[in-house]
């Protein structure tokens, strides 16, 4: 899902850049850039993108969408083992920042390439 909504931000921004250079669009439709991160906490750890072994044992399950500003445009979580405090939510959001930083420069490096 994470790499669906973060692929999917790159594909459609290419096809935007596209219509405006064939003049099909006058502007550009795009508020802003997006990814998505997924962070849990595995063995008492916060972990920015679970690997399957992972996501499938992990304590909490927690996937982020983020603008390029860092604010919040979903967030999807689940306890599995119990519930999750607030400070761990805030620290699996800390988590996706950062991740989401170095999403967002990959992301716009594929797009001018492309």
């Amino acid at each position: 899902r994470c790499a669906a909504i973060t692929g999917g931000y790159v594909a459609l921004a290419i096809a935007v850049n596209k219509m405006l250079n064939q003049r099909e669009l006058k502007d550009s439709p795009l508020k802003s850039q997006i990814s998505a991160v997924s962070c849990g906490i595995y063995n008492g750890e916060v972990v920015a993108d679970l690997d399957y072994d992972e996501d499938s044992s992990c304590e909490v399950d927690t996937n982020f969408v983020l603008n390029n500003n860092f604010d919040l445009i979903e967030i999807q979580g689940t306890a599995e083992a119990g519930a999750m405090s607030f400070d761990q939510v805030t620290k699996m959001y800390e988590f996706a920042k950062e991740a989401a930083a170095e999403i967002f420069k990959i992301q716009q490096e594929a797009i001018k390439r492309a």
